[in-house]
């Protein structure tokens, strides 16, 4: 019974590791393409202004086009603090 019980441990000690280093991956991703994020967005909501769309109509994207581009102003503080954060964070996630 205990084997049972030893092998659940390292598969969810297993998956929790695979988890972070997902996480991890996806932040580099974004933080690697946040230039062309902020173009895409910035040629969008360009694009629906044109065709006569309303400030509420824009308003979540151009939320979006912000946050990128704070990504961007921030790269270098999220890169150095940002997975040692998000490894306690996953910690603090994972004894819940």
């Amino acid at each position: 019974m205990n084997h049972v019980k030893d092998k659940s441990k390292i598969k969810r000690s297993e998956r929790k590791a695979q988890q972070s280093h997902n996480i991890e991956d996806e932040m580099d991703k974004y933080l690697d393409n946040s230039a062309s994020i902020v173009a895409h967005l910035e040629s969008e909501i360009t694009n629906l202004k044109e065709q006569g769309a309303t400030p509420e109509q824009t308003k979540r994207m151009e939320g979006e086009l912000n946050l990128a581009k704070k990504v961007q102003q921030y790269e270098p503080i999220i890169r150095i603090l940002g997975k040692p954060a998000l490894k306690k964070i996953m910690s603090v996630i994972d004894r819940v």
